[in-house]
């Protein structure tokens, strides 16, 4: 699709098995190691790529140059707290 890109839902770790539940019904294709798996819960109209026609990072890298620089920078997203812990047991953080 053109024009401007949006969530479709908020982001959450889910099995993958499971992740086709939440996609929107085609026509698409889901795309990804797991693109065979969650197309197994996916709505009709979807359709796994496989690894073998997947995206050429090259291709992506060309989108992304097109477009206009973000005035921030990415930050990172975390699905889960952290569970790291110190020596001895204590909690990190």
């Amino acid at each position: 699709r053109g024009g401007a890109l949006a969530a479709l839902e908020e982001p959450a770790a889910v099995e993958v098995a499971e992740a086709g539940r939440g996609l929107p019904s085609g026509p698409g294709r889901i795309v990804g190691s797991g693109a065979g798996v969650a197309a197994r819960t996916a709505p009709a109209g979807l359709h796994p790529v496989p690894a073998s026609e997947a995206v050429d990072a090259e291709v992506v890298a060309r989108c992304a140059a097109s477009r206009p620089v973000p005035a921030a920078p990415p930050r990172p997203l975390y699905l889960r707290a952290p569970d790291a812990k110190l020596p001895g047991g204590a909690a990190a953080g």
